[in-house]
């Protein structure tokens, strides 16, 4: 790859605007990784270390920063980076490495790690495996010191949270054919409704994924995710008071206590629009106190592996001959109003979708899901009343219904449920009572396609080093448990209890994603 130009030099850059590498600094190497939103976070956790923690009743070690302090910086398209985002630094020196990237001439190297999050999993094995190209944040000169000013690279390591503010702004695209691909899903099932427009929303054209696209890349097991199904807050009270449980008040999280329970059977029913009780009110949910409330689900467009584990999982979608095509709707932003009072009744596919008492809308990204299920809660669009307060959605157990970069409304307008009375803890998703787990991926190219020669040619041999060191390391257990909801696997080599207790018994990679999670005891 062609390597970024130095306008000033590095030392000038830092002092003047309080950042690290410039967005035109050079780079020794650097690669395009797209697909999941996943690695969001415990990427910029593994680049600047984490300290040593306590969690699940097991002592994590350290994570040793691979950059050097005052080297590491944050591009995002937003002051989000719901899109897109990208990282950069100067990587510590060889022996100061993770005993994972040490051995490969990374030491002292400026990377730049370019990463699509816009469109969920399939961008990480379609295009990936095809080699197509697709849109990815510019890295350039044209970027801007973040907004608030106040956000200069990390100096002191291991970083202490999760979420941190980019330090530029970046807000132009170009073109590229990733090199890197992840997926909550195996690559295989991207297929039927399960892989439609290559990850552009509004292209209804179903793109499939062959098995010659399969051939051209190399899947491998990355680590365990743990989703669930969200409920608006209104519903879950009315669901809490159903249950006898202690009313959780508005703007505040509910506690495991007073979480209320749903059933597998009653998940299926209402992300199926099967014409039965639970697709005309919640009455069957909650009694009295759903009559004549629609049901309104808000679901994740077909290209995101969040979706696509919720169609194997509970509609056996598309696993089963007999399984019913899953609804879709409008895709979110596509205003919450409109999916209730416009809608072609009947209708099971693009478009707006609304029976009259059962309506869809997609969530493209998660801060997307979690908003279009608190506009619900709240009531806060034109034409939404209180009778359209109940909704449900789809999201990784690692969300916090208190995110702060989310509007003031969408906070604590939602909440998690138990499923089948097993609260959502990694607790009950390592010992396997917890059943909605899956295996995420990453994958690589392995053959020349579109002349494009792969990730394993000897000509991209830095770029291979780099991508396999860090994600030797993005799997390991001390990085995972900085992120809740995230499971190290048996497949990687970990021993549950002698290396975490964080790690999955179960697996849902290669041939499994069409059946229940195999679990090793």
């Amino acid at each position: 790859m062609k390597a970024r130009f130095l306008f000033a030099s590095f030392a000038l850059a830092w002092v003047a605007q309080c950042w690290a590498l410039s967005p035109t600094a050079a780079i020794d190497i650097q690669f395009f990784m797209a697909g999941a939103t996943a690695q969001k976070n415990t990427f910029q956790n593994l680049l600047g270390g984490a300290a040593p923690q306590t969690v699940y009743g097991f002592s994590y070690p350290a994570v040793p920063a691979i950059c050097a302090p005052g080297t590491l910086d944050f591009f995002y398209d937003s002051a989000k980076g719901s899109n897109y985002r990208a990282y950069s630094c100067t990587l510590v020196v060889e022996g100061s490495l993770p005993t994972a990237m040490q051995g490969k001439g990374l030491g002292g190297k400026n990377i730049l790690i370019h990463y699509r999050l816009l469109s969920g999993s399939w961008i990480g094995v379609g295009p990936l495996s095809r080699a197509q190209a697709v849109t990815r944040m510019a890295v350039d000169g044209t970027c801007s010191s973040s907004a608030t000013g106040t956000a200069p690279v990390p100096t002191t390591f291991p970083l202490a949270n999760l979420y941190n503010t980019p330090s530029w702004i970046c807000t132009n695209t170009t073109t590229a054919v990733p090199d890197v691909g992840v997926s909550d899903q195996e690559p295989a099932i991207f297929y039927a409704a399960n892989a439609p427009n290559d990850g552009h929303p509004t292209n209804n054209t179903e793109i499939a994924i062959k098995s010659s696209d399969l051939a051209n890349i190399l899947s491998v097991p990355l680590q365990g995710v743990q989703m669930n199904v969200i409920a608006t807050k209104k519903l879950i009270n009315a669901m809490q008071i159903a249950q006898g449980k202690g009313v959780t008040a508005a703007k505040s999280p509910v506690p495991d206590a007073d979480r209320p329970n749903i059933t597998s059977p009653q998940i299926s029913a209402l992300l199926t629009n099967n014409g039965g009780a639970y697709n005309v009110d919640w009455q069957p949910l909650v009694g009295t106190a759903g009559t004549n409330m629609p049901v309104h689900v808000c679901r994740r467009i077909s290209a995101v592996g969040t979706q696509i584990a919720a169609n194997s999982f509970w509609l056996n979608y598309p696993c089963a001959a007999t399984a019913i095509l899953p609804p879709t709707g409008p895709v979110y932003p596509s205003p919450q109003a409109n999916v209730v009072t416009v809608g072609n009744s009947g209708a099971n596919g693009p478009g707006v979708y609304n029976s009259g008492t059962y309506t869809i809308t997609e969530a493209n990204l998660i801060p997307d899901m979690r908003t279009c299920v608190a506009h619900y809660n709240n009531a806060d669009q034109t034409g939404l009343t209180a009778a359209d307060t109940f909704a449900i959605g789809l999201l990784f157990t690692d969300n916090d219904p208190g995110t702060s970069t989310d509007a003031a409304s969408v906070q604590f307008a939602w909440d998690f449920l138990a499923i089948d009375g097993i609260q959502p803890n990694v607790a009950n998703g390592v010992s396997g009572a917890y059943r909605f787990v899956t295996t995420e991926t990453w994958q690589y190219r392995i053959k020349t396609v579109n002349a494009i020669k792969p990730l394993t040619d000897a000509s991209n041999a830095s770029q291979f080093n780099l991508v396999t060191g860090l994600f030797a390391m993005l799997e390991t257990p001390a990085v995972l448990a900085v992120q809740p909801g995230f499971l190290a696997v048996p497949e990687n080599g970990y021993v549950p209890g002698t290396d975490g207790n964080n790690i999955w018994k179960g697996t849902t990679a290669g041939p499994n994603a069409c059946n229940p999670p195999l679990l090793f005891f």
